[in-house]
């Protein structure tokens, strides 16, 4: 199959406009949506739909189109002619808010989906007018992966006697974070408060070492030969032995030398069920 330099000049300008509406998604959304605990998502945002104008004269009819209905029009992206007509969704507000921040996920379906009505009508009011090439909704993406373990989800119960949802997880944004990266075994994190005891005996067998430090080659890395102020394993830190300071001092204090104050902080201990008690 052959094809021509304009066909061909074609589809690269519409996998252009394709992709620049997918990054314009996530970032236009509903000025009061706020993300809450649990697992309905919103299918798109309220008050808000894209479109793309026939010309210039059907842009000037389509300002006068959105007046009429309470909206304004403004262009969303530089080069290409992509703009966005919004209007302030006619749900309660304080309602939506509200149970997005207590977790009522049946409250806020409602609500969003009463929302949703407002914004079909208006991408038929757009699509009908003869306007526009399209118009569609300003649709959310979100990623696809959610642990299967049961007690991810949040049930709402946070008493003792409940199960141990790990409803933190959903706070901080978790699936969010495990859609760029799910951890691996080759990365090792210690979090340290006032340093470790490298030759302690619950230690000293087990705790990670960097062979490529081993200076002097005895196979005992740490020792003092092995502290020579170099990059042995060329990886870019210094005698990166048991690891690497990346922090060390305190905030609005010099980096080096190392602080000296021991601020003793509770040491606090996880359980497979999530649970976590201070010690």
């Amino acid at each position: 199959m052959v094809f021509s330099r304009k066909t061909m000049e074609e589809n690269m300008r519409r996998r252009t406009i394709l992709s620049i509406v997918a990054v314009i998604i996530p970032f236009a959304v509903f000025g009061f949506y706020i993300p809450h605990r649990g697992y309905y998502r919103p299918s798109f945002a309220l008050g808000q739909a894209l479109f793309n104008p026939t010309d210039e004269v059907a842009l000037t009819q389509l300002h006068e189109l959105a007046d009429a209905e309470n909206a304004t029009i403004h262009k969303v992206t530089r080069r290409l002619e992509i703009y966005m007509v919004s209007w302030e969704p006619s749900i309660d507000r304080e309602a939506y808010e509200t149970a997005a921040r207590t977790g009522d996920i049946a409250t806020v379906k409602t609500l969003q989906e009463q929302g949703e009505l407002e914004v079909h009508r208006m991408v038929e009011l757009i699509k009908n007018s003869g306007l526009v090439i399209w118009a569609q909704p300003n649709s959310y993406r979100y990623i696809a992966y959610t642990p299967n373990d049961p007690y991810f989800p949040d049930d709402g119960d946070h008493t003792p006697s409940s199960g141990p949802d790990q409803f933190d997880k959903a706070m901080i944004h978790c699936p969010e974070a495990w859609d760029i990266q799910k951890g691996s075994e080759s990365i090792i994190l210690a979090i340290l408060d006032s340093g470790v005891d490298v030759d302690h005996p619950d230690l000293t067998a087990n705790i990670w070492v960097n062979p490529g430090e081993d200076a002097d080659g005895d196979g005992e890395v740490g020792d003092w030969d092995d502290v020579n102020g170099l990059d042995n394993d060329g990886n870019g830190y210094i005698d990166d032995l048991y690891g690497y300071d990346f922090v060390g001092g305190v905030t609005g204090e010099e980096m080096t030398p190392p602080d000296q104050e021991d601020w003793n902080p509770d040491i606090h201990y996880y359980g497979d069920d999530g649970w976590g008690e201070p010690d």
